[in-house]
């Protein structure tokens, strides 16, 4: 693709969810404001914390790869071939 995609993912109503998925997304959100502000070393140590609690979290995986590896940004969206 030549364009950046923005991907979410629905996980449950805030009402219905469990404390720890609350917690959970918070942690990732706040893994993508220090993205956001450029603080790599910072965004991939929250990213690892969240891992090691829910390692099969897809989008969490994603980021702590690329972000280890160094994967190309463009615009600040993910290259990925």
């Amino acid at each position: 693709k030549s364009h950046p995609v923005r991907i979410l993912e629905l996980l449950n109503r805030r009402a219905d969810a469990q404390p720890h998925v609350i917690h959970l997304c918070g942690q990732f959100q706040e893994g993508l404001k220090l993205l956001g502000e450029g603080d790599d070393a910072g965004a991939l140590a929250r990213f690892r914390t969240i891992l090691s609690e829910v390692p099969e979290d897809g989008p969490t995986a994603f980021l702590v790869e690329s972000l280890s590896t160094g994967r190309e940004r463009r615009d600040g969206a993910w290259v990925v071939s």
